[in-house]
Order: structure tokens, then C-alpha cells, then sequence
């Protein structure tokens, strides 16, 4: 069956922008040339569309076309890549409002189409990036493309053994807050955290520095206003090894131990609310070990859960608790329903991240 790809780009928003005649003539002079309707009726023909929203103080715009095509198995999809043709083409000619912020991608059963997301992925390595992209599900038919950071994997994050620990939170928030309170006096040098693994239980972390060249008063003010003294790494030294390298803000966003998470399945992000985090806790051991292959019936985990501390004390004893749980993480293939429950067989794989939008991830250099 053919597959419609229904495809919005949406561009920063721009105070100078003027959503004139003029402009509307080029984006149709533009979208012209990209005119490859198929046999497509509905969502404007095939056509892609201009569309303006206020934003603030400033004009935005979002480029909308349908494309109806046949996915094959094997090669690039032509449509699509002439669609992201189409929106980088009305970002370069000024057409849009501004760079591109955010695209997304909508299909029927996106969430479950891998062939129809590989295409996607390869249009998008074609026209923007070779590294290719990953997708955030919005919904079971909406994705949004964007770029992963990569933590640690899930089971790290539950069991708190990577090199990500909480016990680090306060220093790092302490020097985050200080910085942002003095960003004139640090402004030629930007502050990272090694993280190290040692023989206790939890990692040690060494703040560090890079600039043009070490500055004795950025050691001798961070060290009166938050004890601590920070390691000067060369620039050449620092890119040789950069993947050692956490940013503070990274930092702090993968030890938190509160809150929702992101996790990669795959090529899809998925949001895990933070209500739900702790029934991941049930399909562990008393050692904090997965247990993949063993299948739990509700009664079992009901049990477990009585007495799982990680899930809210409130919470514990109330069997409709488990039972949206139960269908949350199914539905969200955390989880599958045979016989009785199983953690997914790919669940070793998943991974900790957090999602950057395009417009993020450029902005953020």
C-alpha cells in the first residue's frame, strides 16, 4: 500500500520578517520547482504551502507538503528528498523566516514502520546531514527529527553504575549557578567535567577548563566562591580527547534521579513519565539485575510492587496503579504481553539520551 508522508518544516522566528506578496511570489516560484504531486489528491495535491505564525514579538513560518509514495524496499525515497530539498532551498533563499527549527514527519503507524523511517533517515542524510538523524515520537503517526545525546544505557541509569551519579549534582549546579552569574569574568573559556571510573561505587568527576591559555585568576576565583579548583586542558589536547569530556549542563541532566526520561529504542525516542520510571523496578532482581527472559504474571508483580521502594509509597498497594503501568510500558515496548509480562529482549540496548531539536542542536554548536 502507498504511504503518505505528510512533512512540516517550521523556521525560527524573525522580528524583520515580512510576510509580503513578494515573498508569497518566490516560495511559489520555489515550490514549483519542486511541483511532484504523483497521483496525490487530497492535503493541497502534493503541493507544498506557506504558512505564517506570530510568534511574540515576531513572524514564524512552517512549509507544509504531502507526498503519496509507494516505499520500496531498497533505494532512496525520491519524494521525500525532494521535500527537504524544498524546505532547505526556502531557508537559503530567505524565503523562510529564518533557519531551520524543527521538522516533522507524519505517516500511519509511524512508530511501527521501520522501512518507511530508514527512508526518511536517508533523505534527511542526503540533503542535511550524513550522520543521519534520530526520530522523537510525538504520537503513533507523528515523529520529529533531531539528534540524540547519549548518556548511558537505561540499566546504568536504573542501577546508578555508570558515570553519571547524583551524588555530584550539588558542585556541578554550584558552579553552573556561579557562572551564570559571572559570565563576563569567565566569557573566553568554557568549563566541562571529566568523569572518571574508580574502584568505589560511584565515579570521580575533575571540573576543567579550556581557552587560549590558562588563566590563574579563573583558578584562584572559583576556588574562593565554590572549593573548587578546576584543571586547565589545551585546546588541541581537549579535541584529541573530547569524547572524555561532559558538558556541565549534560552532566547535570543525566544524574538527575527525579523527573521523566528519554530513552532511544532503537532509531525512536520515547518519553518514559517519571510516574512510570520505577515500575521498571519490578522486572529487577534483588540485585538490581534485569532479569530478560523470565515471565512475570500480574500476581507477581503486584507482589513485588508492595514492596518495591522506588515506586511512591502511595502508590504501592493499589492495583489500578499496576495496571496503567503494566499497559504504559507495553505500549511503549518497554515491556511485552505473552503468557505474562517480559522486559523487551532489546532492553539491554536501550539507551539514556535527551532530545535536541534541530534549531537546539545548531544553536548549540
Amino acid at each position: 500500500m502507498p504511504t503518505l508522508f505528510d512533512l512540516t518544516a517550521h523556521y525560527e522566528a524573525s522580528a524583520d520578517f515580512r510576510f509580503s506578496s513578494g515573498t508569497r511570489s518566490r516560495f511559489a516560484s520555489l515550490a514549483r520547482r519542486h511541483d511532484d504531486r504523483t497521483w496525490l489528491l487530497g492535503r493541497y495535491g502534493g503541493r507544498a504551502r506557506l504558512h505564517s505564525d506570530i510568534h511574540g514579538i515576531g513572524t514564524a513560518t512552517r512549509v507544509e507538503v504531502g507526498r503519496l509514495s509507494l516505499v520500496r524496499r531498497t533505494g532512496p525515497n525520491r519524494l521525500v528528498t525532494d521535500a527537504f530539498q524544498l524546505f532547505q532551498e526556502a531557508q537559503e533563499s530567505k524565503v523562510a523566516s529564518g533557519p531551520i527549527d524543527r521538522i516533522l514527519v507524519g505517516f500511519r503507524q509511524a512508530e511501527g514502520k521501520i522501512e518507511e523511517r530508514s527512508q526518511v533517515q536517508q533523505a534527511f542524510s542526503d540533503v542535511f546531514d550524513p550522520e543521519g538523524c534520530n526520530f522523537l515520537l510525538h504520537s503513533r503517526h507523528l515523529l520529529e527529527l533531531g539528534y540524540c545525546r547519549r548518556y548511558q544505557i537505561l540499566v546504568q541509569y536504573l542501577r546508578e553504575d555508570g558515570l553519571y551519579h547524583s551524588d555530584h549534582r550539588d558542585r556541578v549546579e554550584l558552579i553552573q549557578r556561579h557562572l551564570q552569574e559571572q559570565v563576563g569574568r569567565y566569557e573566553n573559556h568554557s568549563f566541562w567535567l571529566r568523569p572518571d571510573r574508580t574502584g568505589c561505587d560511584r565515579p570521580e568527576v575533575t571540573f576543567c577548563y579550556t581557552g587560549p591559555t590558562p588563566d590563574h585568576a579563573v583558578e584562584v576565583y572559583l576556588q574562593t566562591y565554590v572549593d573548587e579548583t578546576p584543571e586547565y586542558v589545551e585546546p588541541k589536547l581537549f579535541q584529541a580527547r573530547r569524547s572524555r569530556y561532559v558538558s556541565l549542563d549534560d552532566y547535570e541532566r543525566a544524574s538527575r534521579r527525579f523527573g521523566s526520561l528519554w530513552v532511544l529504542q532503537g532509531d525512536v525516542v520515547r518519553h518514559l513519565p517519571a510516574a512510570h520510571v520505577g515500575g521498571l523496578y519490578l522486572f529487577f532482581d534483588q540485585h538490581l539485575q534485569p532479569e530478560i527472559a523470565r515471565s512475570f504474571s500480574w500476581e507477581e508483580l503486584y507482589q513485588r510492587q508492595c514492596r518495591c521502594p522506588q515506586i511512591n509509597l502511595a502508590t504501592r498497594n493499589s492495583a489500578t496503579y499496576l495496571d496503567l503501568l503494566l499497559e504504559h510500558l507495553v505500549e511503549h515496548g518497554f515491556v511485552c504481553r505473552g503468557a505474562g509480562f517480559t522486559l523487551h529482549p532489546d532492553f539491554l540496548e536501550f539507551m539514556h539520551v535527551s532530545f535536541d531539536q534541530l534549531g537546539e542542536h545548531r544553536r548549540r554548536g
